[in-house]
């Protein structure tokens, strides 16, 4: 295995990361979605779009928030509380609810993920009220250590940077490889917007491509 170690890519992916861990922020709002808008990405995706149907899908996201209609806003907000909140049965972001059994909050999977974080010194952020394995917190913790990798490859401390981003695998391997592909696959086929289509793709797009720059 080579994981890739380019300042450009490193960078690359934080921000996508990033930029996806908003979109599916527990509490998703206009307010969020004007943030998403503020970040300066829908002039220019960070990484390649490998095909017409990503192409598609980034557009769907990008023009949403570029240009945001009160009906198509609308839109958005009532698919993510069809998707996330209910009342039929919302699709679970937590990670602990698609790897047991029971299907339930706080798994053992729940406290390694906070036992991760806390090794690497991440804080979750103040304004997301969540188990530490939601989908959100797991992508703005890998977010995090891939822009600190990169800032720490661009001080010359290779090594230093090495050891950020194979924490980064490990934790991708270990925790967010299992179950998010088939929580963002659940999303797309439930949407009702191609807003949430288009986010749920862009998402899993991101992380093959964060897949190969770990050389899996």
């Amino acid at each position: 295995m080579s994981i890739v170690m380019e300042t450009d890519l490193l960078f690359a992916h934080g921000a996508a990361l990033g930029f996806c861990a908003n979109l599916f922020h527990p509490e998703f709002n206009r307010t969020l979605l004007h943030r998403c808008a503020e970040e300066g990405l829908s002039g220019s995706w960070p990484l390649p779009l490998t095909d017409e149907t990503t192409r598609e899908n980034q557009a769907a996201v990008l023009d949403a928030l570029d240009t945001p209609t009160e009906e198509y806003l609308s839109a958005i907000e009532a698919d993510n509380t069809a998707l996330f909140i209910g009342p039929v049965e919302p699709v679970p972001m937590w990670e602990s609810v698609w790897r047991t059994r029971e299907r339930l909050l706080y798994g053992d999977c729940t406290e390694e993920v906070r036992l991760a974080y806390a090794q690497a010194g991440f804080t979750t952020p103040d304004d997301i009220h969540e188990p530490e394995d939601h989908l959100s917190l797991e992508l703005t913790f890998l977010a995090a250590l891939l822009i600190r990798s990169g800032q720490i490859l661009e001080d010359g401390r290779p090594d230093a940077a090495a050891g950020e981003l194979e924490t980064a695998r490990a934790f991708h391997h270990l925790h967010t490889s299992l179950w998010a592909f088939d929580c963002l696959r659940e999303i797309g086929r439930l949407a009702a917007t191609p807003f949430y289509r288009g986010a749920a793709d862009l998402c899993a797009r991101t992380l093959f491509s964060l897949e190969a720059l770990f050389g899996r």
